[in-house]
């Protein structure tokens, strides 16, 4: 039977042990070569007050998608355009009210809840759907021709 010596393996236990160390440092010194990189990029755009939904959609037919945020309160809808890219500079705020005048009342106030970007008419071209609560709407219901 064969046996092998304490000594021996106290060598072979430390000859593991540096092949370990010399592997380690290695793949720290890759990692080390190799840049930073984060997915943590954070911009931000100004909307109007109190942003309740938003949606994305193109919506001035530049194939770039566009963001469109609806407020709580205030009757505006924000459309933030894309540049192609990825910045979105230009700005256009809607005012939407069943009161003409921009100094609503309280009574004028609604809750905006929802808004999509889709093509309701079928001419090519993305609309906006818009839904508000709370409030009085005089006006034509959409009917698609046949």
């Amino acid at each position: 039977m064969l046996h092998t010596s304490e000594s021996a393996r106290n060598r072979t236990k430390e000859g593991r042990t540096a092949v370990f160390m010399v592997l380690l440092m290695l793949t720290s010194l890759m990692v080390s070569l190799v840049p930073a990189v984060s997915a943590s990029h954070i911009t931000q755009y100004a909307v109007q007050r109190d942003p309740a939904h938003l949606t994305v959609g193109d919506l001035n037919c530049d194939g770039h998608n566009d963001i469109l945020a609806v407020s709580v309160m205030g009757h505006y809808i924000t459309a933030l355009y894309n540049d192609g890219q990825g910045n979105f500079a230009d700005r256009q705020d809607v005012f939407i009210s069943n009161n003409d005048s921009q100094r609503a009342g309280f009574v004028d106030t609604a809750n905006s809840v929802d808004a999509e970007i889709a093509d309701i008419d079928g001419d090519g071209v993305n609309d906006i759907v818009y839904y508000q609560e709370n409030i009085r709407f005089v006006g034509e219901s959409f009917v698609r021709p046949d």
